[in-house]
């Protein structure tokens, strides 16, 4: 994979054309090379920069330090993305260490996600895997987070997700 690879994404190249391979080899190359895919995966190039994201979070190694300084970027720039959009970038940052500023932001924008029931259930799930992360670490938030919990909240997710959510907030509620 090269650097016109990237620019090739723009162009709407076949997606199942890139191998993962490929994909890893170049990120390793230099940091240089994600810090773009970075930028192109925040940006709303529409129909690249969510497969970027979707690239990057395949792609990336759980521990690479070069994400860190675009926690807050990446964070910021969920508002107003579309659900698949949010969901890619999600994965790529709530598993990351994050500065209190980081995670406080990053909680509000998942109870706004979480709190949108027309939102895809994948987009919600991950915005609730990071809530309950949240709650878990911070347990004094558990009663004020209660009602949203409810049916109200779980009936428009799939029975997976559903199953998923309620076994999880057991542990809280």
């Amino acid at each position: 994979m090269s650097e016109f690879l990237v620019k090739d994404f723009i162009k709407r190249r076949c997606w199942s054309d890139v191998s993962l391979s490929e994909v890893h080899q170049f990120v390793n190359q230099s940091n240089e090379h994600v810090e773009k895919m970075l930028e192109l995966a925040i940006s709303d190039v529409k129909d690249s920069s969510w497969r970027v994201a979707w690239l990057l979070g395949r792609s990336l190694d759980r521990s690479s330090e070069i994400i860190q300084k675009y926690n807050l970027k990446i964070i910021k720039s969920l508002k107003g993305k579309e659900c698949g959009h949010q969901r890619e970038l999600l994965k790529l940052i709530i598993d990351r260490n994050l500065s209190e500023e980081e995670e406080g932001r990053l909680f509000e924008i998942c109870l706004n996600i979480w709190k949108d029931v027309h939102k895809k259930s994948g987009t919600r799930f991950y915005a609730f895997n990071y809530i309950h992360k949240i709650v878990t670490k911070h347990p004094e938030l558990q009663n004020e987070l209660v009602g949203l919990f409810d049916m109200n909240y779980l009936e428009t997710l799939s029975p997976g997700i559903q199953k998923g959510v309620q076994k999880k907030t057991s542990t809280f509620l």
